[in-house]
């Protein structure tokens, strides 16, 4: 696989990522998205790794049983779920490529390509070539997975999976309340075929739940 000659969009990705986060997602999502984004550093690993030494020692020095604040060790869990919406964002490159594609198809080389390119700048990254997706994708991944390692060993004393290109879990059948692993992906394709999927399922439970809501009001 061919690498990036020079990857300096990885950084400017994950920084549009986290500010997603600032404003979308769960909870502990948003306030940790938060919390890395007020942090003063230049690169988006530097801002995880420095909240993290923080929020460390703030627990050491209030001591375990006072400390109320963010747990340092949620924030390998956090690099995971952002990992997973980096993929996403390709999911909705593709999106976004073939509206383009249909769009200047339909009016005979028109304008279409703005809807990508607009989408690759509200990611702050150059609109690539299809062809290099998989090296961007590869090189952020790998940028996540540097910090996400040495975290992992710094808390060698609780179990934490590695980082994934993709990673979710679903509910158990018998036992909705157990979740269980579902998608653990290695690599760009798998980890494509997984996000699109997983928003497949998204969508078709969202279908599903307003037929019945009108079904139920009829």
């Amino acid at each position: 696989m061919a690498k990036l000659a020079k990857v300096t969009q990885t950084d400017a990705l994950i920084d549009a990522v986290l500010t997603d986060m600032t404003n979308y997602g769960k909870d502990w999502e948003v306030a940790l998205a938060g919390a890395i984004q007020r942090v003063d550093h230049s690169t988006p690993n530097g801002r995880m790794g420095t909240l993290y030494v923080r929020l460390y020692n703030d627990r050491k020095a209030a001591g375990k049983d006072n400390y109320t604040g963010i747990k340092p060790e949620s924030i390998p869990s956090f690099i995971q779920k952002l990992q997973n919406k980096v993929t996403g964002k390709f999911v909705t490159m593709s999106e976004k490529l073939g509206d383009s594609i249909d769009w200047d198809s339909k009016t005979a080389g028109g304008t279409g390509t703005d809807a990508f390119a607009e989408y690759c700048d509200r990611l702050s990254i150059s609109p690539i070539s299809r062809t290099n997706w998989d090296a961007l994708h590869t090189a952020t991944y790998e940028k996540l997975e540097e910090l996400h390692s040495v975290l992992r060993r710094k808390q060698s004393y609780m179990p934490t999976e590695p980082l994934f290109t993709y990673s979710s879990d679903k509910p158990d059948e018998q036992d909705p309340s157990i979740w269980l692993p579902h998608h653990r992906t290695e690599g760009y394709d798998d980890a494509i075929a997984a996000a699109t999927l997983v928003r497949e399922e998204a969508e078709a439970r969202n279908d599903e739940n307003m037929l019945s809501d009108i079904l139920l009001a009829a």
